[in-house]
């Protein structure tokens, strides 16, 4: 066999094994390709897809069902359970905010009531208050007059202004006259407790000796 046409024949199986070589590689990286889109890029991407869902709040988003590879399938299973704990969360968080709402609920009814029994309270306080201040002013008018005329006239009996008395005229009297002169302070008393807690009693400054005091 001539050298050319062993050579030629050579080249051309050179050529066509480089073809061949450069066609299978070719084959090879688009089958790793498909195979790695197909069991990790398209579960990933669902997978994200899922947690941003359930990121915006949509815990009952169905997750995508992998199986292969493991790794992924675990995360997905993992995404799954949290998703459930979270919803669970959730609905425990709600059931105690609506717990503490009707709680709340119950409270201003409560506050409310007692409000009401308050104003009710002071409404009684204030008329019991109007009802004193016309008891002390009715003790004042109906009563210490008609004992100040009647320690007056006592008074000017025992001075002997409507004649002689006998002894025992004057013992009767000066213990009618110390009755009513008791009785008088006790009321006056009373109209300066009646004074000092309306916050009208005013005082008034003197000199005076301590010793004698």
């Amino acid at each position: 066999i001539p050298m050319t046409i062993f050579q030629d024949y050579m080249q051309l199986e050179t050529r066509a094994q480089m073809a061949a070589t450069v066609a299978l590689i070719l084959l090879a990286v688009a089958t790793v390709f498909l195979v790695i889109r197909s069991l990790v890029d398209r579960p990933l991407t669902s997978l994200a897809e899922a947690a941003e869902e359930i990121g915006k709040g949509k815990l009952d988003h169905p997750l995508p069902r992998i199986s292969v590879p493991v790794e992924i399938g675990a995360l997905a299973q993992q995404l799954h359970s949290m998703a459930l704990r979270l919803k669970d969360s959730y609905s425990d968080l709600e059931y105690q905010v609506a717990m503490r709402t009707r709680e709340l609920i119950t409270a201003n009814e409560t506050l409310k009531k007692q409000q009401e029994e308050l104003q009710e309270a002071n409404r009684q306080l204030a008329r019991a208050n109007r009802l004193k201040s016309e008891f002390l002013a009715s003790v004042s008018h109906e009563l210490r007059t008609p004992l100040t005329s009647i320690i007056a006239f006592v008074e000017l009996l025992l001075e002997g202004t409507a004649g002689e008395l006998t002894g025992q005229q004057k013992e009767y009297l000066e213990d009618v006259l110390r009755g009513s002169q008791r009785l008088m302070t006790s009321m006056n008393a009373i109209l300066d407790m009646a004074k000092i807690e309306a916050r009208k009693m005013t005082l008034k400054n003197s000199s005076f000796s301590l010793a004698e005091l």
